[in-house]
């Protein structure tokens, strides 16, 4: 029997049988040999062809070990194998390992093997089980996916300098897990001994579905149907509640330091510092406090400047720039909470784009089918999520202002460095042992982009059916809506391009729509097709598209001459309707009656092959 760790690249190589190098060259002979053979992947496989190659190699009679990233640091023997994988069982058991058993790797190799009586090394690599279900916050996680420490060929070729294998990197254009990536989470990471990083929570329309309580295949479109049906049951009112998770530990005054709690990282490489990027930040209105309707839980881009000191980027748009505007007017500083890995219901209603006077926590109890749990902050008194792992309490500080960014944005480009408000950190609670929840940001399609689709379409919807009962979908999901596509019917001539300016005024079309399409009652604004076949006939240019010059948009809106401010279009792709009598349509040609039913059957019977 042959036992080889190899890399996917000479799996590869073995499948399709090539040698390269000595262990393909030796697995070549054994498996002509009709010898036993035992290889042991050391990388963790990221693509569907590495999963491919194992699966092959098991039917040629290979016995294929769990992937396992460790073997890079030299097992003594067989038995080392069995020690580690008998223990990462049992770990995810929480079951208790004896130190004798629990193989380390590199560490060990270095010295003496670990008798019972000693203890591991503060940052050895022991793999963590997956957090388990709870009935509170960001640990009720269905679809968490663990990562080890990093081994394999990227960690090789940054040893080796290989400069140009880096380059090649990370300038082709990489394959993305798509709408069916799990939650990702990291108990080892470089640099820090004790931390714990959860991603992409969002990063799937699976694990929006999942966030909903709904069935991960649920599609798209599905999901925004559903959000539209609970929506009707808004407002649902949050339930306080004493005791909350985030208060067992507490840092106060000038040990609130944010280093000591929170594992920063930097998430692209021309970032200018460490961001909060995934915080649910509560603000009252400094006018009328005791109206819940007027706080505020949204989400902004925080970029930590020091120990106590943050920079927070509020868009002129968002609520919190009221609150803030009205706090300096009147000579104070605004109190705001900073919460952390929150429900993952917090962060769809805090990427929301609802009106000033609706509460948040009142949509969450709606999307959750139960009242959202809130607890109030010790500090400042505002209501924050009751599950949240960490609760940052301060205040924006009035009339000051610090350099903050840059920060690789959804837009996909990076915007600069400008002068942002200054959060002053005066207490920190936070459970013990919290998880960071990061949000990466970057080229579309990226976790923001699931996570700011359907709480987009949804308040525009509904938003433009109180004046225009005549629309019929809303499609916002490309690029934080940037772009905004609405089918509708249409009363009269012209009626098109009146939806079209309505979605302009509202919250979210102030700051963010810069084109807007308008196709008929009978297109699907999330099938892309039918939108594209709408553009080619029934755009005429002479008539059909209405620029509007100085509108409003966010100053990350890259298209835009000057920061805060662009032109914006209009483009009507609807069927000409009386007075409008421009072109020459005749009968659209549709299906026929029995085609649904047909379809059914060819699915069925496709499915079933």
């Amino acid at each position: 029997m042959i036992i080889a760790p190899c890399s996917m690249k000479t799996l590869a190589g073995i499948r399709a049988g090539y040698a390269d190098g000595l262990v393909g060259r030796a697995a070549d002979v054994v498996l002509k040999e009709r010898r036993r053979l035992v290889l042991v992947p050391r990388e963790t496989p990221l693509s569907e062809i590495h999963l491919e190659n194992m699966l092959a190699l098991s039917r040629m009679g290979v016995r294929m070990v769990p992937p396992m990233p460790a073997f890079y640091n030299h097992p003594r023997s067989v038995d080392d194998i069995v020690d580690h994988l008998t223990a990462r069982l049992l770990d995810q058991f929480d079951l208790p390992a004896p130190a004798a058993k629990r193989w380390e790797g590199m560490r060990a190799a270095r010295g003496p093997k670990p008798t019972a009586a000693d203890s591991p090394p503060p940052d050895f690599p022991r793999p963590r089980p997956t957090p388990t279900w709870s009935s509170h916050g960001l640990r009720r996680l269905p679809r968490l996916s663990r990562y080890p420490p990093e081994r394999g060929s990227a960690a090789a070729h940054r040893r080796r300098g290989d400069a140009g294998a880096g380059h090649r990197r990370r300038r082709e254009r990489r394959p993305r897990l798509g709408g069916h990536a799990p939650a990702l989470y990291f108990d080892h990471v470089k640099g820090f001994t004790d931390a714990r990083i959860a991603l992409n929570v969002h990063g799937s329309w699976a694990n929006h579905a999942l966030a909903l309580g709904l069935p991960k295949e649920t599609g798209t479109k599905e999901q925004v149907e559903e959000f539209i049906r609970r929506w009707d049951t808004f407002p649902v009112a949050p339930e306080w509640r004493e005791n909350p998770l985030w208060a067992e530990n507490t840092l106060e005054g000038e040990d609130a330091d944010i280093f000591r709690v929170l594992p920063l990282i930097r998430l692209n490489d021309g970032d200018g510092g460490f961001y909060i990027d995934k915080a649910a930040v509560v603000s009252k209105d400094p006018a009328d406090p005791e109206h819940s309707g007027k706080q505020n839980v949204g989400i902004y881009r925080i970029e930590v400047k020091g120990r106590r000191t943050l920079a927070i980027q509020p868009v002129p748009m968002h609520d919190i720039a009221q609150h803030l505007h009205t706090a300096e007017e009147r000579g104070e500083d605004l109190p705001v909470a900073i919460t952390l890995g929150n429900e993952p219901v917090i962060s769809i209603v805090a990427s929301t784009p609802m009106e000033y006077e609706q509460n948040e926590y009142e949509l969450a109890g709606a999307l959750r089918g139960a009242p959202a749990p809130v607890s109030r902050a010790p500090l400042t008194g505002l209501p924050v999520p009751w599950g949240s792992e960490v609760v940052i309490e301060g205040v924006i500080e009035g009339r000051k202002r610090e350099i903050e960014g840059p920060f690789g944005e959804f837009t996909g480009h990076y915007s600069g460095g400008r002068n942002m408000p200054v959060i002053r950190v005066d207490r920190i609670s936070y459970r013990t042992d919290p998880i960071f929840e990061h949000l990466y940001l970057g080229m579309p399609w990226t976790e923001v982009d699931y996570l700011i689709a359907a709480n987009t379409c949804v308040p525009l919807y509904k938003q433009l059916r109180r004046d225009f009962p005549e629309v019929q979908a809303v499609n916002a999901m490309y690029t934080h809506g940037l772009v905004v596509i609405v089918s509708t019917k249409k009363r009269y001539g012209g009626f098109a391009k009146a939806v079209g300016m309505r979605v302009l005024t509202t919250p979210h079309g102030l700051g963010y729509a810069a084109t807007v399409i308008v196709v008929d009652e009978d297109v699907d604004p999330f099938n892309l097709p039918q939108v594209m076949w709408a553009l080619s006939t029934k755009m005429n240019p002479a008539g059909d598209l209405v620029q509007i010059p100085n509108l409003s948009v966010l100053e990350l809106a890259p298209q835009a001459v000057t920061p805060g401010i662009t032109d914006k279009l209009i483009i009507d792709a609807t069927t000409p309707v009386a007075p409008d009598r421009r072109g020459t349509y005749g009968t659209q040609v549709r299906d026929l009656p029995e085609t649904a039913e047909w379809l059914a059957r060819l699915q069925k019977l496709t499915a079933a092959r």
